[in-house]
Formats: C-alpha cells, sequence, structure tokens
C-alpha cells in the first residue's frame, strides 16, 4: 500500500522545493496548495545518514525550473524564475549555504562537472556561467548564444560542457 503525505507551503507562497533523493520514494511538486509526496510503503532498513528519504528545502521566491545532486551526493543546486542558484547541503537540516548571482533572466538548467566543486548554469538570457561552487564565484560567463539556452550537459570526461 502507499501512504500519501501532504507538506502544507507557508503561507501559500512558491517558497520551497521538494526533492526525491537517490533510493527514495515518489514524490511530486508543483504551483498550488502544497507539496505531495508518494511514499511506497516497504519493510527495507534504511541505508543512508539522511534524517528523511524527502528534503523540503525553503527559501527560493519564485518556481524552480530545475535541481542537481553534485557528483558526490552532498551537495545539490536548484534554480528557475529567481535569476539565481541556490546552494544547498544534503545532510543534516539541507540548509541553502550559498546563493549564485548573475543571470539577468530564469535559470533554465544547471550541469556538475565531475570535480564536484565547478557548477554549470543555462539561462533565459542567451548565457551559459561556470561556477565554482566552493568558493560561490563566477569562473567565466559565455554570451555567444544567438537564443534562449535551454539545456546544459557535462561530458564524462571532466571538464567538457554542452549547450
Amino acid at each position: 500500500m502507499a501512504e500519501l503525505v501532504q507538506a502544507q507551503k507557508r503561507a501559500k507562497r512558491n517558497d520551497e522545493v521538494a526533492v526525491r533523493l537517490p533510493g527514495s520514494s515518489i514524490m511530486t511538486s508543483g504551483a498550488g496548495d502544497g507539496i505531495l509526496a508518494l511514499q511506497e510503503d516497504d519493510d527495507e532498513p534504511r541505508t543512508s545518514n539522511l534524517q528523511a528519504p524527502i528534503m523540503l528545502l525553503t527559501g527560493q521566491e519564485a518556481p524552480v525550473y530545475c535541481f542537481k545532486f553534485s557528483p558526490r551526493g552532498d551537495v545539490a543546486a536548484s534554480a528557475g524564475v529567481e535569476k539565481a542558484i541556490y546552494l544547498w547541503d544534503v545532510y543534516g537540516d539541507c540548509q541553502n549555504y550559498n546563493v549564485l548571482r548573475g543571470h539577468q533572466n530564469a535559470v533554465l538548467d544547471l550541469a556538475w562537472l565531475r570535480d564536484g566543486r565547478t557548477l554549470v548554469s543555462a539561462g533565459a538570457d542567451k548565457t551559459v556561467m561556470i561556477w565554482d561552487a566552493h568558493k560561490g564565484k563566477r569562473k567565466r560567463k559565455y554570451t555567444s548564444h544567438a537564443a534562449i539556452v535551454n539545456a546544459i550537459s557535462a561530458g564524462r570526461a571532466g571538464d567538457s560542457i554542452a549547450s
């Protein structure tokens, strides 16, 4: 059987993000009055050090378009309409520890490089930006796109990106 869990949004604002962690149950989120999570009822013991299989991240003021875990899984990044990238600790209370600003329009996609500290963002402002997530600084800005950059992907080899 499945158990339906609903977490109400604070002040009915679009300021929360719910995330399905690897190895956890199914989760859905979206605009409206709450975040719905469907958890499968299983008797398997937990094998992670996480406080819960679903994280509820609060703080973003506008809709979120993308969410990515770092390659090591200890950090996550989210971004969207707010033109900013939020960095989150995955363990503990899942606190937002930094906000990266630099895009002039919505951030549409994110990708982590294999080093686990370099993050790449694609924006509706026709730019691709490379960030050092540990220092919270932009390393490079590419402005050669003639239109909105909808997607970005990091290569398996290490430091290559495609947009």
